[in-house]
């Protein structure tokens, strides 16, 4: 059943407009939210909370203080944990353990790999070699992706292909890292 002229230019705007979103749900997925943010929120809930008896000593019995401050801290820090959570709204929620290895196929590798290769040129920049590594549900800090690149760039060009790219995902499994969490980096390299 062949389509008409009209239906296919449906068709394909309706897959662009699909492929747009998909990109703009993949940008959301890949940029990190800055640990200064986290960090801010969990310092201002402590001092909240250790200044909290001080002003409502004043109005209730001694003997509430200390349920009422306990009740009150436990909703802001769970309201905190909850946001944390939600800061990775594709993967690694309530229902997922962050200590269960991620598999990942030679299709996954080389998808990841083609998405961040815009160009097609057969190679991937450091920006585009961390948010690949994120794809892959790989946790690398930012500040060690300028490390990989120079471990594995076979011929010193500062880019990753593929082939380089296979090799630097086998690696990362033997390579220790001081602190993979994805929170810990600021923001990807180059990236403000």
């Amino acid at each position: 059943a062949g389509l008409s002229r009209e239906e296919r230019a449906a068709v394909e705007e309706g897959v662009r407009r699909l492929t747009h979103t998909v990109s703009d749900c993949e940008k959301l997925r890949c940029t990190p939210i800055p640990l200064s943010y986290s960090r801010h929120t969990s310092r201002f809930f402590t001092l909240f909370a250790l200044s909290l008896p001080l002003a409502l000593i004043q109005d209730m019995s001694a003997w509430l203080v200390a349920p009422v401050v306990m009740l009150v801290s436990w909703i802001l820090f769970a309201t905190e944990e909850i946001g944390l959570i939600i800061e990775e709204p594709f993967g690694r929620g309530l229902g997922q353990d962050a200590s269960v290895p991620v598999v990942v196929t030679e299709e996954r590798l080389r998808e990841a790999f083609d998405h961040y290769d815009v160009d097609r040129s057969g190679s991937i920049d450091k920006t585009e070699l961390f948010l690949a590594l994120q794809r892959l549900g790989v946790e690398v800090p930012a500040d060690e992706i300028e490390s990989l690149v120079a471990d594995y760039d076979d011929n010193d060009n500062q880019l990753i292909e593929y082939g380089e790219w296979r090799g630097l995902i086998g690696g990362l499994e033997r390579r220790p890292f001081a602190d993979a969490s994805p929170q810990d980096s600021e923001g990807a390299p180059g990236t403000p």
